[in-house]
């Protein structure tokens, strides 16, 4: 038990230490080495399959072609968004100066 215990986990362990037979825990020790392996595994395949190509469309619009993570890749995604964003508020500020400069000029002229 002690090899897997962690906080977490812990009181549910103890639970089945208090009530169950060695059996019981033997078996529960080798799943959780099992999915522990199998998930070390996955990671470890996850990492291997990574990639980052960049590619141009005709109009020299931009394609990221990506394979990553799930936790990086949520952060790619929150990273792009962002940048989206904060060139659309710029794109507005423009177009707003823009407008009022033309307002402007046409009531001078």
């Amino acid at each position: 038990m002690t090899r897997i215990a962690t906080p977490e986990n812990e009181a549910a362990l103890s639970n089945v230490a208090e009530h169950g037979t060695t059996a019981h825990m033997d078996k529960l020790v080798r799943k959780y080495c099992w999915a522990e392996r199998l998930e070390a595994k996955r990671a470890s395949d996850r990492h291997f399959h990574r990639y980052l190509r960049f590619a141009y469309d005709d109009d020299d619009s931009p394609l990221i072609y990506v394979r990553l993570p799930p936790e990086v890749g949520t952060l790619v995604r929150k990273a792009i968004e962002a940048a989206v964003e904060a060139q659309s508020n710029v794109s507005a500020e423009t177009s707003k100066r823009c407008s009022r400069t033309t307002a402007h000029s046409a009531y001078v002229s």
